[in-house]
């Protein structure tokens, strides 16, 4: 949840009808099905991606296995330069779910926040969000076992969880099919 107090969302509605015009004038509106991977090397990931309704799994091919990274449910942001510029890691996006993404390709949002200061304002709250993200999940994996980091999962998207492949919660929890199972009976 970004630190700052207003949402992306909201703050979308309130910016000036030119500057909402430009910014709808760039937007890419997206509906994937569902285990569709939509972005990685291969495809050009220079987009912002914003998941309005589905859940997204981002993932790197690390020693010839997928590992799972992060999951982005709805109202969530992927801003794929944050804390991976100097980082020479290839990552993929695939939708879990079916669902809605809205895309901006960087280069023209880059363009847009040149010209619109109230679009500058939407980066710094876009940012705000992906760090926060970031640093939440940094924070949960330094202090919390798998079996704290599966509860709390389970606590912040029950819903969610139930929709995600087991194998893609082990592999983001960094643990084992057959660990995860026996967290799932003990918290039974």
């Amino acid at each position: 949840m970004p630190a700052s107090s207003i949402s992306i969302k909201d703050l979308i509605y309130q910016l000036p009808v030119e500057d909402k015009s430009a910014l709808d004038a760039i937007i890419i509106k997206m509906e994937v099905e569902k285990n569709r991977v939509f972005s990685g090397p291969e495809m050009g990931s220079k987009k912002l991606y914003y998941v309005v309704d589905g859940l997204i799994r981002k993932f790197a091919i690390l020693h010839n296995k997928e590992q799972t990274l992060e999951f982005y449910f709805s109202n969530e942001v992927n801003f794929p330069m944050l804390l991976q510029s100097q980082i020479p890691l290839e990552t993929h996006l695939q939708t879990v779910i079916p669902s809605v993404l809205f895309a901006i390709r960087i280069d023209q949002f880059e363009q847009l926040k040149s010209e619109r200061p109230a679009i500058a304002k939407l980066e710094t709250v876009i940012l705000e969000s992906a760090y926060n993200q970031v640093a939440n999940r940094m924070l949960m994996f330094q202090s919390m076992n798998a079996t704290e980091r599966y509860h709390f999962m389970l606590q912040n998207a029950p819903e969610m969880v139930k929709l995600i492949p087991l194998k893609y919660i082990s592999s983001w929890l960094g643990i084992n099919n057959a660990s995860l199972s026996k967290i799932r009976a003990q918290l039974k």
